[in-house]
């Protein structure tokens, strides 16, 4: 087949991203009820997979969840007595012994990292036979549970536990797959088994929640979609995007389907950089099918505004006061220890205080119905202010100086001198 190859320069960011990109619109998750005993969690009942995704695929998202869950999880959990209190026993061996293969802190880390992902997280509560008494607590990963449909008081109380919800409807399926009922947690009742969830309220939300940053969700998308076309474009030898146009002559409509599917499987979507965009069109006499060779202008400029624009907009979506908090460095804008202080300060006070009492909230009452004592965690601040020279000179004698920069204190003889003798009082000491 002869081919007509010419070059295009593509003009703007949008186009081009708008032509290498296979990735469908970030949709909205519907959370409805339908025939089964549980509501599907989103169109497609994997939305919280597709959250899972996100937080493993993009780099800036990951270290923002990452770093917010370490100011959630501080020192650890202690018990929250003052100096004059004597500890319990019996709460320090729920601190170190929830259940007989984790730490309490172990659990909340997995119960965190949960709620930043996903909205909401779990526990798993299991009573004594007397059902006085909860003797063990479990963290459950929030992908692999689903809401029962509200009650007639117009809440859940029944939740459904499965390894794998994607295989429920498979006709292979395993055993271990089949959902589990599993009771909303309730002292009055006698199941010994139930679940605690911690739910972030979203307003209008009957089934399930959304995470903060949802609002967020498509520049995170963007944020994978650039790595991937660039490590793509790498490894495919940086080949640019193609135009295919074909002259439609007898063709049916499946042939021209097949042909655009063909080619977009070989050529489209980031994972197969360059991109292919195909079209039909009406085309008198024996024309040839043309391809054209789109390049972008100003590529990296124009990928250094993508990159810088998704970052702030990912940030603001995390309501991250200042990137440096979250270990990502911005050239020329790391700003000194006070105003990090200060930043993390008000990021922890307005943001992640309200979610680390939230999680600590809900283990509270575990300890109010074991009679043990409150919990607190220690919280840690990762840098102290600094004073200028100038300031310390003033405030700071001088072997206070030099024992604040390391060096060894200059130890004078003990002699005071209040002032030197007049000379009529020397000269009398003198014998003269």
């Amino acid at each position: 087949m002869d081919l007509n190859i010419k070059n295009k320069q593509v003009s703007s960011t949008k186009e081009f991203f708008g032509m290498i990109s296979n990735q469908n619109d970030v949709i909205y998750p519907d959370f409805k009820e339908d025939r089964s005993e549980w509501v599907k969690y989103g169109t497609y009942n994997d939305f919280p997979n597709e959250l899972l995704k996100l937080f493993n695929k993009s780099g800036i998202h990951n270290a923002i969840i990452e770093s917010k869950c370490r100011m959630m999880i501080g020192d650890g959990i202690v018990q929250a007595v003052n100096d004059e209190e004597e500890l319990s026993d019996a709460t320090q061996l729920f601190i170190d012994k929830p259940n007989p293969y984790e730490t309490l802190d172990e659990v909340y880390s997995k119960l965190a990292l949960d709620y930043e992902i996903h909205g909401l997280a779990y526990i798993e509560i299991i009573w004594n036979k007397q059902h006085n008494k909860i003797i063990e607590i479990y963290h459950i990963d929030a992908t692999k549970i689903r809401w029962g449909k509200l009650n007639d008081k117009g809440r859940v109380d029944t939740y459904y536990y499965s390894r794998d919800f994607q295989e429920y409807k498979r006709s292979n399926y395993k055993a271990d797959r089949k959902p589990i009922p599993i009771p909303i947690f309730n002292s009055e009742t006698k199941e010994p088994r139930q679940l605690l969830p911690i739910i972030r309220y979203s307003p209008g939300q009957e089934y399930y929640t959304l995470p903060d940053y949802f609002g967020a969700v498509k520049w995170i998308h963007i944020d994978t979609e650039i790595a991937n076309f660039h490590f793509n474009n790498l490894r495919n030898g940086m080949v640019p995007t193609i135009f295919f146009g074909f002259p439609v002559g007898e063709k049916t409509d499946d042939e021209r389907r097949d042909i655009s599917e063909a080619l977009q499987e070989k050529y489209g979507g980031t994972n197969k950089v360059g991109g292919a965009l195909v079209a039909f069109y009406d085309a008198e006499g024996d024309k040839k099918p043309e391809v054209t060779i789109l390049e972008m202008s100003n590529a990296d400029q124009q990928f250094d505004l993508l990159n810088k624009t998704s970052l702030q907009q990912i940030l603001i979506g995390h309501k991250v006061v200042n990137e440096n908090l979250v270990g990502i460095s911005t050239p020329g804008k790391l700003g000194n220890s006070n105003e990090l202080l200060s930043s993390y300060k008000l990021y922890f006070e307005t943001i992640v205080k309200h979610e680390q009492q939230k999680i600590l909230n809900s283990l509270q009452r575990i300890c109010l119905i074991n009679g043990y004592t409150e919990l607190k965690v220690i919280n840690n601040e990762p840098f102290e202010f600094e004073f200028s020279e100038s300031t310390l000179k003033e405030i700071l004698s001088l072997d206070e100086m030099r024992d604040l920069i390391g060096y060894e204190m200059e130890i004078e003889d003990d002699v005071t001198v209040i002032g030197e003798p007049e000379p009529q009082k020397l000269k009398e000491d003198n014998g003269n």
